[in-house]
């Protein structure tokens, strides 16, 4: 059984938020990993090139909110509460929400909702949108998180 590193975790994340951006998606990826630290799945963020890629925008297509989906049809509430999501950003409220839903474990993320929004701001020179940037702490306080770790930003 090969082990999962946090760094290695990361690292795959960070490759799905970069194909998500090649994809024309927000720069968004996450991979599953269970209390073993195995890589159960991995996703990216979908929002505009759609579902297996049908180029069908949905908003709701996030990497994290696709995993909690995934989860919560194949695994156990068990099996869930001892996975870990590993993502290149802090998770937003919507995927913060259904991750508390679903009852998963730990979170762990490379950069923050403040650090994306200001390299949001600087390269793009506009905000969030319509939705208050709250970090994930804010929305889902219970469960485990860490980041932004050092030396990712």
């Amino acid at each position: 059984m090969v082990r999962l590193t946090d760094d290695e975790a990361l690292r795959l994340a960070i490759a799905l938020a970069r194909e998500a951006l090649e994809a024309g998606d927000p720069p968004f990826g996450a991979v599953l990993v269970d209390r073993e630290g195995q890589l159960l799945r991995g996703e990216r963020n979908r929002a505009e090139s759609g579902e297996d890629g049908d180029y069908v925008p949905d908003a709701l297509l996030h990497a994290e909110m696709n995993l909690a989906t995934w989860a919560t049809y194949n695994l156990d509430p068990r099996e869930r509460t001892g996975c870990v999501l590993f993502c290149s950003g802090e998770p937003c409220a919507m995927c913060a929400v259904a991750w508390a839903i679903v009852g998963l474990g730990g979170v762990v993320f490379a950069s923050s909702t403040a650090q994306y929004l200001r390299w949001k701001n600087e390269y793009q020179g506009k905000d969030c949108g319509f939705v208050s940037p709250l970090g994930m702490q804010e929305v889902a306080p219970h469960i485990p998180a860490r980041g932004p770790l050092a030396g990712w930003d």
